[in-house]
């Protein structure tokens, strides 16, 4: 089920900051 929390704009850099710290989890291997 999806809870709306906070705004879109929130939602959409909270979504970037983890792939990109997932990415540097695959770099650092």
């Amino acid at each position: 089920m999806w809870i709306k929390c906070g705004t879109k704009q929130e939602m959409t850099a909270n979504t970037i900051t983890q792939h990109y710290t997932a990415l540097l989890k695959e770099i650092k291997g």
